[in-house]
């Protein structure tokens, strides 16, 4: 699908890779595994084949990195980019191997769901090698007049990224603002930093942007849809982080509160994850939370 000129779709909805310019192209979002089938057939349809020059990691969590390897191969001349943080992240062998369970549970979910004739079928690494990183601010020009802006984004993760392309007003805000539940609820992912996360959105809320291009879910097209969306991550963290409060003054342990948590949002599109992972994040969301207020 393409979403401007100088935009290709790839994936799914439930995970989405950007194709920005055209011979040569960046990939942005490195997905699950079991894209990868479904990336090389949408490549080979496509005029973005034959110049892939990076492959970029948006940040450091099993979704958006466990293609790559796959897309390694696909594309043997890619560089692989992402920020130091995520560099750093990606050698540590523990780390990975986690990752990589995660993802053959995704697997099995989205063969479930019908969305793969076929999967990868290419063997867990133990670690997964950044060649360059991307600071706060860098500019690429991918293809001739096409320039891409890079930012980083705290909050949901500390090694997150955004890009920006002013040519057509468009944010590649990959995790920074939440999870899609459904049409009119997101997921709050401050897994980092409460204050970091709402600092982000204020920031990126700023940027004149037409086209919000999430890595899952939804693609928000209209300048007045996307500050709708900014009003809602921002309403869906603070009600997140007062509910939190609210549950711990009346008494309730910890691991109660993330049980609340959990059957308040395991529901929806949320429910491609696995519940282990679920009640992991929304753990995370309560410690979050304590540290604002501790």
């Amino acid at each position: 699908m393409y979403l401007t000129e100088q935009i290709t779709v790839l994936g799914n909805r439930h995970f989405r890779i950007y194709a920005v310019g055209k011979n040569p192209a960046v990939l942005l979002e490195g997905a699950v595994s079991a894209v990868v089938p479904a990336v090389a057939g949408q490549v080979q349809s496509s005029d973005i084949a034959p110049s892939i020059n990076h492959l970029v990691i948006m940040h450091a969590h099993f979704d958006h990195v466990c293609g790559m390897p796959g897309l390694r191969q696909l594309f043997p001349g890619a560089r692989v980019a992402a920020s130091a943080k995520a560099r750093d992240v990606l050698q540590r062998s523990k780390v990975v191997a986690h990752f990589f369970a995660e993802d053959a549970a995704m697997t099995r979910v989205l063969c479930n769901e019908g969305y793969l004739t076929e999967t990868a079928g290419i063997a867990a690494p133990a670690t997964i090698d950044v060649d360059d990183v991307i600071e706060d601010g860098m500019c690429w020009e991918p293809s001739p007049g096409v320039r891409l802006q890079f930012y980083h984004a705290p909050g949901h993760s500390p090694c997150s990224l955004v890009a920006y392309l002013p040519e057509g007003e468009v944010l590649f805000s990959s995790d920074c603002a939440g999870f899609p539940i459904d049409n009119n609820r997101l997921f709050p992912i401050f897994f980092e930093s409460y204050e970091k996360y709402v600092s982000t959105i204020n920031r990126l809320a700023d940027l004149p942007v037409s086209i919000l291009a999430g890595a899952h879910e939804q693609i928000i097209q209209g300048s007045k849809q996307v500050r709708e969306f900014w009003n809602l991550a921002r309403t869906e963290a603070e009600w997140a982080r007062e509910k939190i409060i609210l549950l711990l003054q009346k008494g309730l342990d910890e691991m109660s509160v993330v049980e609340e948590l959990f059957e308040y949002y395991y529901t929806g599109n949320l429910r491609i994850y696995s519940e282990q992972n679920i009640r992991l994040c929304c753990s995370l969301l309560v410690r979050r939370v304590k540290e604002t207020i501790e």
